[in-house]
């Protein structure tokens, strides 16, 4: 390859070359010395020598960086072997190494002699019992991290088919209320609000479980008044500089005041989805009232609607007798529940007016309306 005074570039340190058998085998070793980078038959492989010694290497090793594994052949003693090595890449750097080795310049003497070393201790544990081997897993185990890949995944909720889900999330955001014109309260007093919007409707009969509650950061720019600044900063919010690559000009001011509200997630303690079939020139046979918090229920079926043939009317006795609203969460898959709780007190919801208008054109179309119904 070279005279044993020629500088090349070889492995210094390595983990996991001495487990026994092929786990070993395919690693790197201390003493290896780099020949090629890339497969024996790909045109782009670059071989021995390498003109900047590591920095060359690393360069070349980055073609590889999105398969994460690249090709190499080595010196080992007196013998060229071919490995499969692991890569990885600095996510601020975007600097692709070696994962499990470290690459150092040496003379081709210093090199056969770690190769040797390496050969020895390779030996020595095999004899030993396997004590080395051992003590060599353990050392590795201390740093070993299982990696994540990355897999293409087009799983989504509509090709599961309606009612596959095993819970359906629902959601509200609820901002601060303001006390004066210009003062809002902190985030604390905002989740007591929401946590007061949430008992209320389970005081109303709406059938629903707490899962979470999360800050939402909103944010508002433009906002010069003083009073307001200081009122957000009291709730808890503050500025926020926008990095000069994300930042439009035209647009954006180099600092946006934001603030705190709060989102509740919920979920019905159960969900039944109902398909309601409508003879030509029937009737849907259903009414809807809404609650104080925005909840859309079912107030009345009429028997020998298509309604009651669906089981609505059967759902409507069982709510009724657990003492529960029998609630409409989704209707052909569009969520009906309330989405917003306003700094005023006005709640942002479904109108029942759409929903009978929906009813009703759905009945004369002769189409099946699909209803999500929350359950106790």
């Amino acid at each position: 390859m070279s005279s044993e005074n020629s500088l090349v570039v070889g492995v210094l340190e390595s983990k996991g070359w001495e487990l026994p058998g092929a786990a070993g085998a395919s690693r790197l070793r201390p003493g290896d010395v780099i020949v090629r980078i890339g497969p024996e038959d790909a045109k782009d492989s670059l071989e021995w020598p390498f003109p900047g010694g590591v920095q060359a290497v690393n360069k070349e090793l980055k073609k590889y960086a999105k398969e994460g594994v690249v090709e190499l052949r080595v010196e080992r003693l007196m013998d060229e072997v071919d490995v499969v090595a692991e890569l990885k890449t600095s996510k601020l750097q975007g600097k692709t190494t070696l994962a499990n080795a470290v690459l150092q310049e040496n003379t081709q003497k210093n090199w056969l002699s770690l190769a040797k070393e390496s050969e020895r201790q390779l030996k020595g544990s095999t004899k030993g019992g396997g004590n080395g081997v051992r003590l060599s897993a353990s050392s590795e185990l201390e740093d070993f991290r299982i990696r994540t890949d990355s897999i293409a995944s087009p799983i989504e909720a509509e090709d599961l088919g309606p009612g596959a889900l095993p819970m359906t999330m629902y959601s509200i955001v609820v901002m601060p209320r303001r006390v004066k014109m210009m003062d809002l309260v902190d985030v604390h007093d905002t989740t007591d609000r929401a946590m007061a919007w949430f008992a209320s409707s389970q005081k109303s009969g709406v059938p629903i479980t707490l899962t979470n509650v999360q800050t939402e950061i909103i944010p508002l720019p433009n906002q010069k008044e003083d009073a307001m600044a200081e009122s957000l900063v009291n709730m808890g919010s503050y500025q926020v500089s926008i990095p000069m690559r994300y930042r439009d000009h035209r647009a954006m001011p180099d600092d946006i005041t934001v603030m705190r509200a709060v989102r509740l997630w919920y979920a019905p303690v159960a969900e039944m989805q109902v398909e309601v079939q409508v003879d030509p020139g029937a009737k849907m046979g259903m009414a809807f009232s809404r609650t104080k918090e925005g909840f859309v229920f079912v107030s009345t079926v009429w028997p020998g609607s298509a309604a009651e043939r669906a089981g609505v009317l059967k759902l409507f006795a069982l709510a009724k007798e657990s003492g529960k609203r029998l609630v409409v969460m989704r209707v052909d898959g569009s969520r009906l529940c309330p989405v917003l709780l306003d700094m005023d007190g006005s709640l942002r919801c479904a109108s029942v007016g759409d929903l009978d208008r929906k009813m009703s054109l759905s009945a004369m179309a002769s189409r099946i309306v699909r209803m999500g119904l929350a359950l106790a």
